[in-house]
């Protein structure tokens, strides 16, 4: 009798034990995520229960793997118990910020509820706001027009793994799949995030810009002392600024004579962020590092120079931007799937050769946007991308469309 019972103490104890030690650990992961709360985080009262570990994954070849395994046991359901040896870790390739991986459980394990996760470890430090990423990503999850949200991590996040393929530059102008990729951007654009304003004057996408071009001046003062060959010195010699900064006035004073809504955008659907499932004939965008409030129009216009590539080897082709039927595909079922019409012939001729102007205009801000954006990541050693020589490249293409797409129709 006196056994039980100093047995069954011990076992009370225990349980106590564990949960304070319980309580004491969520209590800690809550004050590190409460660390890391910005403006926008006390902005729209984010109360997220996805689980969070303040652990940050190095970037060092040596460690990295390593590291993703560690979040995943600690982060994704009924893994902890797993091996390191019992998960597989493969690169995924295609996205020039983030490193991003596939884990998998290497046994058969039918009663685990993920049997493969997808690991996303951030880039761009200082360039992106990853907790205002994190929080609308989450909200994307819960409407399911992003994947699950599984776990974050002090520098990226877990989530659940599509049965789909990446598209190719070249599928991006499939009838087919521009035809999905149309309807699933009318779903997201519109999508409303809670708790945050739409009632916008403009877009921010200005403010980036403009923060980015001061960021830029920077990156290059520092290039120029530093130690480059021929090639790198002349790519640096076709940038000049102060010339971009009156271009830049220029274009958003010309833009305002063409209006385009204001919506929640992906703002970066190149074919690196494109799903498609063969089965069902659907499309799934990833990769909503960059999303926020923009013009539908620059969402567009921006996913069609992305037909142009450039993100593998920093050379965008300039032939292989949507042709005028392909525009007007896109354009066409965009618009049915955002007005909720039954089929295309409920669509007006004019409202479609509208967006496609409207777009078209857009496409040149998406230049700058990325061009600013490539310069400030110039002096980046840490991702082999030649971020110097895109920045050049969109800044040409801007003006070889420039002329084109500006004129009266």
């Amino acid at each position: 009798m006196k056994s039980s019972t100093v047995g069954l103490s011990i076992i009370a104890l225990s349980t106590i034990a564990y949960v304070f030690v319980e309580l004491l650990r969520s209590a800690y992961y809550t004050s590190q995520r409460d660390k890391k709360k910005t403006f926008w985080s006390r902005f729209i009262c984010r109360n997220s229960r996805i689980p969070f570990i303040a652990f940050r994954v190095s970037l060092e070849p040596n460690l990295i793997k390593k590291q993703v395994k560690y979040v995943c046991k600690v982060l994704v359901p009924d893994w902890r118990h797993l091996e390191d040896a019992e998960l597989r870790v493969e690169r995924v390739l295609g996205g020039i910020t983030n490193r991003i991986f596939c884990v998998s459980v290497n046994k058969d394990a039918p009663n685990l509820f993920f049997n493969k996760v997808l690991v996303r470890v951030f880039g761009a430090e200082g360039i992106i706001d990853r907790e205002k990423e994190n929080e609308i990503f989450e909200q994307l999850a819960k409407n399911r027009i992003a994947p699950s949200f599984i776990g974050e991590f002090a520098n990226g996040r877990i989530e659940s793994w599509l049965q789909a393929r990446c598209i190719s530059i070249e599928e991006m102008r499939y009838p087919n799949i521009s035809k999905a990729v149309a309807q699933k951007l009318a779903i997201l654009h519109r999508f409303q995030p809670q708790g945050h304003r739409k009632s916008l004057q403009d877009s921010p996408v200005w403010e980036s810009i403009y923060a980015w071009l001061k960021e830029a001046k920077v990156a290059l003062k520092q290039l120029e002392n530093t130690e480059l060959d021929d090639s790198r010195r002349l790519l640096l010699k076709q940038i000049d600024l102060l010339v971009l900064e009156k271009e830049l006035e220029f274009l958003r004073n010309t833009l305002r004579k063409t209006p385009s809504p204001i919506v929640f955008s992906h703002n970066d659907l190149l074919f690196g962020n494109i799903l498609y499932d063969e089965i069902s004939g659907t499309v799934h965008f990833v990769d909503f590092e960059y999303s926020g409030w923009n013009y539908r129009g620059f969402d567009i216009g921006n996913h069609f120079c992305e037909c142009m590539g450039g993100t593998d080897n920093g050379i965008p082709d300039y032939t292989k931007y949507p042709t005028e039927e392909q525009q007007h595909l896109f354009c066409q079922h965009y618009l049915v799937s955002y007005g909720g019409f039954e089929n295309v012939s409920s669509v007006n001729e004019t409202d479609i050769k509208s967006l496609m102007i409207e777009a078209n205009r857009y496409a040149l801000l998406s230049h700058f946007y990325w061009g600013m954006w490539a310069l400030c990541l110039s002096v980046d050693q840490t991702v082999d991308f030649d971020y110097l020589l895109f920045g050049v490249n969109r800044f040409k293409e801007y003006y070889r469309f420039r002329n084109q797409f500006l004129e009266d129709p």
